[in-house]
């Protein structure tokens, strides 16, 4: 069974670079596509004394001092579009010489493979994620365990909240909605779907 939960994209993106600000790189994480991983790993997107590709080390102090202009600015951020191209299908486009990074993004697969899923909630919604989720799976959560239970239990999801509230300005959001667009529209598409399961799943009158 595949499964997901997505997340509104600009708190998504801004929970992101918080992220990469405690020292998360996402380095390690694993991309299909050889030559995109190489770009990624091989671009000095954030402005630092520190080089870098020298050590693994050396990287994630020069995240640490990342502003969030640098990081949008990022032609090889993997937040930009993430949703969006994690749920997208591999493509061949890997090995053509006008590859770019955005060739791993791809709308149309990723709303396919998301309507394909059993179940997949949405993080705004949690509670009725987790309806869904045990109607669709027969398996019922214990409180402790429950979605909205984690989610209360998570500080860095106030502190995201705090920066949209707070720092995030109206050019930064403007600027955010444009360059994650296919995020912006694949939550679109989401959230309609997920109405309709749920309305039809858990039989709640909706309009």
């Amino acid at each position: 069974m595949y499964a997901t939960l997505l997340r509104e994209p600009i708190a998504r993106f801004i929970s992101e670079y918080l992220h990469t600000l405690r020292g998360a790189t996402w380095l390690s994480e694993r991309l299909f596509c050889q030559k995109a991983q190489q770009l990624r790993n091989q671009s000095a997107c954030w402005k630092s004394n520190i080089k870098p590709y020298v050590l693994f080390i050396q990287i994630i102090l020069s995240y640490l001092g990342t502003n969030l202009t640098d990081f949008i600015l990022c032609p090889f951020n993997s937040a930009v579009n993430r949703q969006t191209r994690m749920l997208s299908s591999p493509t061949n486009t890997c090995l053509s010489s006008s590859f770019t990074y955005s060739n791993l993004i791809d709308l149309q697969t990723a709303k396919k493979n998301l309507e394909s899923m059993e179940f997949f909630g949405l993080t705004e919604y949690l509670h009725l994620s987790q309806r869904l989720f045990e109607r669709t799976t027969y398996c019922k959560l214990f409180s402790s365990c429950s979605f909205q239970s984690y989610l209360e239990q998570d500080l860095t999801n106030n502190q995201t909240n705090d920066y949209l509230e707070k720092n995030l300005t109206s050019i930064d959001l403007n600027h955010l909605r444009q360059i994650n667009s296919d995020d912006m529209e694949l939550y679109k598409f989401a959230r309609r779907l997920f109405f309709q399961r749920t309305c039809h799943i858990l039989g709640i009158a909706c309009q």
